[in-house]
């Protein structure tokens, strides 16, 4: 039996992001450019559902409780008969994310599929984020497509009784109480170190805004040949990870997210995760990259050794955020959106996210039972309205991995201006993979 309880992390991540009004999810996309074999996709959908997929957030009854983990109800595969068109395939998948999903009244994910015109299919898996991060889906998948039978059991919903419920939480928070202590002394000092900056005039209250029109993401995806983008990286100064930032960072001049430095701040979560990290949904440090002189003369040396000093950095700690999580439940509901924006930089340093998925297992790609021709992963928010995202100056986030030959980059990101289609994305992503020399096979 795995820890009921919700770590601090994600618990703090369910309430910063309710606070924010933000549901950000994982997409995962598949494309074939045959038929898919249904009863294969049917086969993986059972085993998805008795995952860690297979679980939603309880509330705790106490308003400074530990929330825990519950078993979900299973949700049906969705199997569309309407072809999609080729060129389209993102509005496609933006319909899937727009379907019903709930970290706490569930469901929590799904999985869907449909033919693509003049043959071929798509077929989509979304979980909310306060389930899964990018990590955390990936081996859920390999899991199930290897076959393995899931270790992760969660309790029965509304299995206790209210005063039940209650003492547990209170026995739990009785527990939790030494890690409580070392983070109130850590607030403390923050304070005491930040009182000079809190004297600085706060800027004045403004009136809530409408809340905008709900749009999607833009989004846009570069396939190309990894030996390919190896020799560039190569003769570049860099590797993998750092060609990629150095797209990440010259797509984020085009669509305008430069600080006033002319640096672009890259920000790269940092997996934690073990071998037997299977109940925590994100587990992730942050690691913030200002990039220098991106793509400048096709050298990358600086901005590799800046990524390598950079998630050291966010490795080795301590990160101030994280050693204050224990005093997560206690943070007022009025207050716990702010943290989210705080946390992130949104708003101030306009960053740019960029995942890095890595080498993935190949069987990731068999999704039907046999390989998909392209896999694609993406980040993207659902409901989001135009004044959510003009308060945090728009958003990018880019995820860069490796199956088998194939090396994709896919862009998420919605700016004011610049950014709000997906034809718009797809030119800025193409200019700027061109600005430091990577080509390119297929654009989606």
């Amino acid at each position: 039996m795995t820890d009921e309880y919700l770590s601090y992390a994600d618990q703090a991540m369910f309430l910063m992001l309710r606070g924010a009004g933000q549901e950000p999810v994982i997409q995962a996309l598949w494309l074939y450019h045959r038929p898919a074999d249904l009863s294969g996709i049917q086969r993986l959908h059972r085993r998805l559902a008795t995952g860690p997929f297979n679980r939603r957030i309880e509330v705790s009854p106490l308003p400074f409780g530990r929330h825990r983990w519950v078993r979900a109800a299973a949700v049906p595969l969705v199997v569309e008969a309407v072809p999609v068109d080729r060129e389209k395939i993102y509005d496609w998948a933006d319909g899937q994310v727009d379907l019903p999903l709930d970290p706490e009244h569930g469901p929590t994910w799904r999985l869907g599929v449909a033919p693509i015109e003049g043959g071929g299919a798509v077929v989509s898996l979304v979980v909310s984020h306060c389930i899964a991060d990018g990590a955390a889906v990936n081996r859920a998948l390999v899991a199930a497509m290897s076959g393995e039978r899931s270790v992760d059991t969660f309790p029965v919903p509304r299995s206790r009784s209210r005063h039940r419920a209650r003492v547990a939480d209170l026995r739990r928070l009785r527990d939790d109480l030494p890690e409580i202590r070392r983070a109130l002394r850590v607030g403390v000092r923050a304070w005491r170190d930040g009182r000079e900056a809190a004297k600085v005039p706060a800027p004045r209250r403004r009136l809530p805004r409408a809340p905008g029109r709900t749009v999607h993401l833009a989004t846009a995806s570069l396939i190309g040949d990894v030996a390919a983008w190896d020799a560039r990286a190569a003769e570049s100064g860099g590797n993998r990870f750092a060609l990629a930032a150095a797209v990440a960072a010259q797509l984020g001049c085009a669509v305008g997210r430069r600080q006033r430095g002319g640096d672009v701040m890259l920000l790269v979560p940092v997996s934690e995760r073990g071998d037997d990290d299977h109940a925590v949904g994100n587990l992730v440090s942050l690691a913030h990259v200002p990039a220098p002189a991106v793509g400048q003369h096709g050298d990358l040396t600086r901005l590799r050794a800046a990524l390598r000093e950079g998630i050291a950095a966010a490795r080795s700690g301590p990160d101030p955020m994280q050693a204050l999580l224990p005093l997560i439940p206690f943070v007022p509901r009025r207050a716990i959106g702010g943290l989210a924006n705080q946390a992130l930089g949104l708003g101030t340093n306009l960053p740019v996210s960029v995942s890095n998925m890595g080498t993935l297992d190949p069987i990731v790609r068999d999704v039907d039972g046999s390989p998909a021709d392209v896999v694609l992963y993406r980040g993207t928010d659902r409901r989001v309205t135009t004044t959510s995202l003009e308060s945090r100056r728009g958003v990018l986030t880019v995820f860069a991995g490796v199956v088998g030959d194939q090396v994709t980059l896919t862009a998420v990101g919605w700016q004011p201006g610049t950014a709000t289609t997906c034809a718009q994305l797809r030119q800025a992503l193409m200019a700027g993979a061109a600005a430091v020399g990577v080509t390119w096979d297929e654009v989606v």
